[in-house]
């Protein structure tokens, strides 16, 4: 696993994109112009009869993950594009209640992981074998490691955890648009514990932390549909964008044979 180290990373960025908590209530300022309009994924379908949304701006764009997450299935897609070239791109279906998750990443190179309970599989393109994973007990791992906090993302509500500003824009048939600000620095102080060190050491490189705008936009049931921000960074603007879906929605995740696994050795531990 000669590139181990990208896993981390790219759990970091995803960590940020979506880890926070709900609960922390910062005061609310301006909201500057937001990143243009993403193109939205399919709208999951909604009751027939929703009940009319009584909640502020600020509170329906803090909750648009957690409503996402009440079915306990779902499915994420992330890209994050720096400058004008996709840096990485991630893609997750998620049952909480089995505790089975599949998540694939793209950027120079493939890699998947694969959950099970306590154990992640996981396999790049430069390992030994084009079929092989490595097994790794979460029990294991080192405590800062961001693979603790990967497939946690129900708990979790991302830069909106420190979400700072919102204001409606937009609203069509089953549709609204939000646009406003988050502050980082919030969002990380709200995280989960075991998602912060991942989350800290993206905040560093970010030169608009305390207020990144965002637009991001939910059905008619407060459920995130897409989200999109933008941080300034040395290396120029780092995108992102999210899109949920596949609320309640059956999810199967194969487990490789048991001749395709190997068990991860202490120089991986060390570096996941």
């Amino acid at each position: 696993m000669r590139r181990v180290m990208i896993i981390p990373l790219l759990i970091g960025a995803l960590l940020l994109s979506a880890c926070g908590d709900t609960a922390a209530t910062p005061a609310p300022t301006a909201a500057p112009a937001s990143p243009s309009t993403p193109a939205s994924p399919s709208t999951p379908a909604a009751p027939t009869s929703a009940a009319p949304d009584t909640r502020d701006d600020l509170t329906v764009t803090k909750e648009a993950f957690e409503r996402g997450f009440v079915e306990k299935t779902f499915s994420m897609a992330v890209q994050i594009s720096l400058g004008e070239s996709q840096a990485a791109k991630i893609d997750m279906t998620v049952d909480v209640e089995a505790d089975v998750a599949k998540l694939t990443m793209m950027t120079d190179e493939y890699a998947e992981m694969l959950k099970f309970g306590d154990e992640i599989l996981i396999k790049q393109a430069d390992t030994p074998g084009a079929d092989t994973f490595v097994r790794v007990e979460i029990g294991k791992l080192r405590a800062g490691s961001p693979l603790r906090g990967a497939f946690d993302l129900a708990e979790h509500s991302g830069i909106l955890g420190g979400v700072v500003a919102a204001r409606k824009v937009e609203e069509t048939a089953g549709k609204r648009i939000y646009e406003g600000t988050a502050d980082l620095h919030k969002a990380v102080a709200a995280a989960p514990a075991k998602a912060r060190a991942s989350m800290r050491a993206t905040l560093r490189q970010a030169g608009n932390a305390k207020a990144v705008p965002f637009r991001l936009g939910v059905d008619e049931q407060g459920r995130l549909l897409h989200l999109a921000y933008q941080v300034t960074t040395a290396q120029g603007p780092v995108r992102t964008l999210i899109q949920m879906g596949g609320h309640g929605t059956g999810v199967t995740v194969a487990r490789p044979k048991p001749e395709q696994v190997k068990e991860a050795t202490a120089e991986q531990y060390a570096a996941l």
